[in-house]
């Protein structure tokens, strides 16, 4: 799938890298979730991208963890829900994504000029900073399962009405 995303000994051809990838999503492979997240991301598809980025999370997947909360911080394809930006920012700083760390920093510190970085590649891992929990007030089998129903019906409903956002404040 990547020689078709790069153009490596075939033809750069996307609608095939896609399909590969799409294929191995389903499969459950988590960096395929991760990558086919990443590439709706670019492509402005935010409904799809918030459902393989979550798949990734859901796995444990730092970078998806993190591109996901920055997706809560700025309201694309889901509701915009500062809380749960949190929440998966702590998941993958916990885990020592340098990229969550600094974003977690930004947020509970409320700068407001600044913007959370993407990950859309996997950065070296160091060690989780001390006094950071993974954990907050959130059931997280709770919200996992919440936003994946969410996020489904939200596809669902924005191939049915042209819908662009996911709330996920019920």
């Amino acid at each position: 799938m990547f020689y078709y995303l790069n153009g490596q000994e075939n033809e750069k051809d996307l609608q095939e890298a896609v399909f590969w990838l799409q294929k191995a999503a389903e499969a459950g492979y988590i960096e395929a979730q991760s990558n086919l997240g990443q590439l709706y991301y670019f492509q402005k598809n935010y409904l799809e991208a918030a459902f393989w980025l979550l798949q990734a999370a859901k796995q444990g997947l730092p970078s998806a963890q993190n591109n996901l909360a920055v997706m809560y911080f700025d309201g694309l394809g889901v509701e915009q829900n500062k809380e749960r930006a949190i929440y998966w920012l702590q998941k993958a700083a916990y885990q020592g994504d340098l990229s969550a760390r600094k974003n977690l920093v930004m947020l509970m510190e409320g700068q407001p000029d600044s913007t959370p970085d993407t990950q859309f590649q996997n950065d070296s891992q160091s060690s989780v900073p001390s006094g950071t929990s993974a954990e907050n007030e959130y059931d997280t089998d709770q919200v996992v399962k919440q936003e994946t129903t969410e996020v489904r019906r939200g596809i669902v409903e924005k191939t049915r009405f042209g819908a662009g956002v996911v709330n996920l404040n019920k």
